[in-house]
This record gives C-alpha cells, structure tokens and sequence, in this order.
C-alpha cells in the first residue's frame, strides 16, 4: 500500500470532488485487474471518493477523448499504451 500511496496522494491532494482512475488493461492482467482495483481502496483509504472508468479496449483514438470527458486523474499505464496514443495524435 504505500507504494499506491506514491502513486494516487498527488490526486488526492486535489480539490476535486472524487478520484477518477482509467484503465484500459484487461482484468485478467495482473496490472488490470490487481493494481487498479488497489489505486481505488488506496483513495478509499484516505477517504477521497474515487471510480474507475474501465475501458473494455484499448482504443488509441478515444484515449485522449476518454481522459477529458472523464476527467481523469490517474492513468493505469503498462507497456506500449501511451505510444500508440502518442502516435495517433
């Protein structure tokens, strides 16, 4: 837990009203289904509200869209997802 500390305390010492968290991995990958599921108790735990929007693909044209419309605040990343976001720009 106190590594999600590192991670999820810079949006919770925000001022907005919930912690919103994006994932595109699978659920059955590790990352997916482990680490996310861990940043929402880690919010839980300090008391800050805090959902996951769960992307059921990955998809490189919505990405940029998807952070916007659900105003995220932390992106669960692995891999080659933010260089196929990149390169769709």
């Amino acid at each position: 837990i106190a590594l999600l500390d590192v991670v999820v305390k810079p949006p919770l010492n925000r001022k907005t009203q919930r912690v919103t968290i994006y994932n595109v991995l699978p659920m059955y990958h590790s990352a997916g289904g482990v680490f996310g599921p861990c940043l929402l108790l880690s919010a839980c735990r300090a008391g800050k509200p805090a959902r996951m929007v769960i992307r059921q693909k990955f998809s490189a044209s919505r990405f940029r869209l998807d952070l916007l419309e659900y105003n995220v605040d932390v992106l669960q990343y692995i891999g080659e997802v933010l260089r196929y976001a990149v390169a769709y720009e």
